[in-house]
């Protein structure tokens, strides 16, 4: 799709994957997912601050107040503590539905990686969606 960050909020050439404004209160949350091994997530996570707060933040247009949320699951599905603690404080989840949420992350970032690497060799491989399992 042919997305184009908003410009009246900041000037970047960024995509992030969530983008979620407020016009009333000039309020931008930007939500950033990443889904590297577990003993990348620290240096991503590093990188990606790097990235965002040199262009978005400081290209911020006057009155707009941007907020980058880093969503990083492990390949393996490990979470580090800060994603559940960013779904508290900008989305106002409770703490369980937060972990919730978190748990399903991960189940699905396991069985992720497992369909990539059982088709690692095919050639004729087609995508398929992941989800979690209904918690009924």
């Amino acid at each position: 799709t042919k997305f184009a960050f908003p410009q009246f909020v900041s000037l970047t050439s960024f995509k992030p994957d969530l983008v979620i404004l407020s016009k009333s209160t000039k309020t931008c949350i930007v939500w950033e997912l990443t889904a590297p091994l577990e003993e990348n997530i620290e240096s991503r996570h590093s990188s990606k601050v790097d990235k965002y707060l040199k262009e978005l933040v400081q290209n911020a247009q006057s009155g707009w107040s941007i907020k980058v949320v880093y969503g990083e699951v492990g390949a393996k599905g490990w979470i580090p503590p800060r994603f559940t603690r960013d779904l508290r404080h900008i989305f106002g989840l409770t703490k369980s539905k937060s972990r919730s949420l978190a748990d399903d992350c991960a189940w699905v970032a396991r069985q992720c990686s497992y369909v990539i690497w059982s088709n690692r060799d095919n050639r004729d491989f087609e995508p398929f969606p992941v989800s979690p399992p209904s918690q009924e």
